[in-house]
């Protein structure tokens, strides 16, 4: 089984946008040549974006910085695609950015649809180090190779190889052997304050065994028990005795109650007669019912004397209302009398009806010769004047004579206007005389007629007869009814109570009601308390007091105890504790002191440099390592091969390269040379690292500037060894990043791949 890329997508990360940001391998032939100036994205997209891909960390960025890897300024979301081919399965791992954080989902095929596996960042995380048996660190490591990573074992010192080899496969045996010596003295330490605390419970146990313990308890309980049974018999007793001390105080409360009670009622009956002022011979609850049954009939005469005077009261005031409608009706005929004459009066004296209309015809009339008068003086008064020579009437020339004549005329007509006007003048003013009476009378008038209207209403269902009978009706049933109020008062004198008392006690019989009622209480509670023995309730009351307290006090006594025993048992049980927890630190303490055998015996016999890690190194260095090297050189340099040797101190790692089987000294090889060593050192340590966590095989490669300082010559030799890993079938997919465009056309390479940028975007073509 091995791991296969498919397709990388990246959207709005770092460099690159929405276009022209994604490769399908499985469309490309191996191996692979990726190509482009410096700067355009190359190392971004084929070992950031596979990294950042499947662990979320971003080669060349803090471990884990995710947002680091988010181009500075975009508003956008980013995202990162990657599909792989495990075996037939594909899986998808997709990670984006929501504008809070970066988000992961991986998603694997299963009846030809796409399920989702997770979308947790700790569970994706162990998924992927599971399903490719590598780290963020293994990865970058093991699948991907840069210039710097082929020479770097070679040139180390044999010291500095070993810690190479070491920190790879994550081996560091110094750290065991200081966890080893931190170990040793924690746990002594441990030990130590174990054997302490064991000293300190010696001197607290008073026991040497569980057994005598529960003896113990067990016998506390019993009696604990005992004193619990006890106390719940004693409870029920009291719960008694306060049930019948509660009834005995409730009967002695009641009858106390009533006592008092008594008192009372005989205090009120005092104050009652004090304030009736009955004589003392009459203070009996027969007589007292006998003076409230006449009052009653008393109250009852007297209640109908006054319904009837209030009858009587009602009928007069009708009787005065026929009267005085009579009156008015004699009023308005008299008026209406006077009214007729004053008019007949007029009709004599002006020869008109006194009106308004004919008021207004006379001064009307007034007017009219009012106006004519105005008219024949200044006529006269032109005629008057010597320079007038024109008729003022015909508009002819006018003689003296003729002047003269017409002034004649004009005067005579202008003293008979003047005469009629007087006449009409002395005619108004009679009528207006005559119409002040007449208001007056009619306002008198309307005034009456309203009155008799009003009392014509009220009196509209009344007879007169039937009124004047019930009068003399009720004053006959009053003069009998004040007959028999005399006669009452007459029988209440000659019990001792005078008519004055009577009244009173008529305005207050509702306290001869309470004194009365009071009387009949103090009968009855005299005879029902004069059965009662108090004294002897008391007694009894007493004697219950004492038991109950008795009781009490022996409960106290009980309780006492078992709280004395609850304190025992407190005690037993914390030595039962401090025994079990002996027992525990004691055994705690000898499994310490068979660790620290153990721990000193690992520490002097098995992690000495001179033992185990020395067996350690040469097995995998020596027994491993080696020939994984030379597995890779036999691909691409077959006629080179290593020897890796581990020192008896196993403090470092030497390299011996044979070339043509002639021992070569690392600083005499030739770039090529020292290249293709060094990549399959490279290669093989991170097959070992990948085997060793047992992960799929990746059969996928990224060569990062593997060709930098190197001539032609030694670039065709490393070329052709790549296409070798492909051919051989060590790798099926190798991607060969470099800046380097002459090698574009070099015939090992069977895809083609620019990246160029613009405007600050990546842009990849295939070719």
């Amino acid at each position: 089984m091995s791991i296969l890329l498919k397709r990388l997508v990246l959207r709005n990360v770092a460099s690159y946008g929405t276009k022209n940001n994604e490769v399908d391998f499985g469309s490309l032939g191996y191996p692979v040549y990726v190509s482009g100036p410096n700067g355009a994205g190359k190392t971004t997209f084929f070992v950031d974006g596979l990294s950042f891909a499947l662990f979320g960390s971003a080669y060349g960025t803090t471990r884990r910085a995710g947002r680091l890897f988010i181009r500075a300024g975009r508003k956008v979301a980013g995202e990162v695609l990657l599909e792989l081919f495990h075996d037939d399965k594909l899986i998808s791992i997709r990670r984006w950015y929501d504008g809070k954080g970066w988000r992961v989902e991986i998603r694997g095929s299963e009846g030809g649809r796409l399920k989702l596996i997770t979308n947790s960042a700790s569970e994706a995380h162990r998924y992927v180090e599971e399903l490719i048996g590598l780290d963020y660190d293994g990865f970058i490591n093991s699948v991907v190779v840069r210039q710097g990573d082929v020479y770097s074992f070679l040139d180390a010192k044999p010291a500095e190889r070993r810690e190479i080899i070491l920190n790879l496969l994550n081996i560091n045996l110094q750290r065991v052997r200081d966890r080893l010596s931190t170990m040793i003295k924690t746990e002594s330490e441990r030990l130590r304050i174990i054997d302490e605390q064991l000293q300190r419970l010696e001197g607290q146990l008073e026991y040497e065994s569980e057994d005598d313990i529960k003896a113990e308890l067990e016998e506390v309980e019993r009696e604990i028990s005992e004193c619990s049974h006890k106390i719940e018999e004693l409870d029920k007793l009291i719960e008694s005795l306060d049930m019948e001390i509660g009834d005995v105080s409730s009967q002695i409360g009641s009858y106390m109650g009533k006592f008092e009670q008594l008192n009372n009622l005989r205090s009120q009956i005092s104050e009652y007669i004090d304030r009736l002022a009955i004589p003392e011979d009459l203070v009996d609850e027969e007589k007292i019912r006998d003076i409230i049954e006449r009052l009653e009939s008393l109250s009852r005469v007297m209640d109908d004397l006054s319904k009837l005077s209030s009858e009587f009261d009602r009928l007069s005031k009708i009787m005065e209302k026929i009267s005085i409608l009579d009156e008015y009706m004699s009023r308005a005929s008299e008026l209406g009398k006077k009214r007729d004459s004053i008019i007949s009066q007029a009709l004599d004296t002006v020869g008109l009806e006194p009106s308004r209309d004919s008021i207004e015809g006379v001064i009307r009339r007034i007017g009219e010769l009012e106006g004519r008068l105005s008219e024949v003086k200044d006529k006269i008064v032109l005629l008057r004047d010597p320079k007038i020579s024109e008729c003022p009437l015909c508009g002819q020339p006018i003689s003296p004579g003729h002047r003269n004549a017409l002034l004649a005329r004009l005067t005579k007509e202008a003293d008979v206007i003047q005469d009629e006007i007087s006449r009409l003048q002395s005619i108004r003013d009679s009528l207006q005389a005559f119409m002040g009476e007449l208001d007056e009378l009619d306002q008198e008038l309307q005034r009456i007629n309203g009155s008799i209207n009003t009392l014509k209403l009220e009196l509209a269902d009344v007879d007169r007869g039937m009124v004047d009978r019930q009068l003399k009706e009720i004053d006959r049933m009053r003069v009998e009814l004040e007959s028999r109020r005399d006669g009452f008062y007459r029988d209440f004198e000659e019990t001792g109570i005078a008519r004055d008392a009577v009244e009173r006690l008529l305005k207050n019989i509702g306290y001869l009601h309470k004194l009365m009622s009071s009387i009949e209480t103090v009968y009855r509670l005299g005879n029902e308390l004069s059965m009662v023995d108090i004294e002897g309730l008391r007694s009894r009351l007493d004697e219950l007091d004492n038991k109950r307290r008795k009781a009490r006090d022996d409960r106290g006594e009980l309780s006492k105890r078992i709280s004395e025993l609850q304190l025992k048992r407190e005690g037993l049980l914390r030595q039962m504790d401090l025994l079990k927890n002996y027992m525990e630190l004691r055994d705690k303490a000898g499994e310490l002191r068979g660790r620290l055998r153990i721990l000193r015996l690992l520490d002097e016999y098995v992690f000495k440099e001179s033992r185990f890690p020395r067996f350690l190194m040469r097995s995998v260095v020596e027994g491993v390592l080696e020939g994984m090297v030379n597995n890779v050189l036999r691909t691409i340099f077959p006629n080179a091969y290593v020897r890796l040797k581990v020192p008896p101190d196993a403090r470092g790692v030497e390299v011996d390269v044979y070339i043509d089987n002639i021992r070569r000294d690392v600083a005499t090889l030739s770039g090529g040379e020292k290249t293709l060593i060094g990549f399959a050192i490279r290669l093989a340590i991170g097959s070992l690292l990948s085997g060793m966590r047992g992960g799929t095989s990746v059969g996928f490669l990224i060569v990062d500037e593997g060709f930098g300082a190197l001539d032609d010559e030694n670039r065709d030799l490393v070329a052709n060894a790549i296409g070798n890993l492909v051919d051989s079938g060590l790798y099926r997919q190798v991607i060969v990043i470099s800046h380097e465009a002459d090698l574009m056309n070099h015939p090992v390479f069977k895809s083609y791949i620019y990246v160029s940028k613009a405007d600050g975007v990546s842009n990849i073509k295939i070719s």
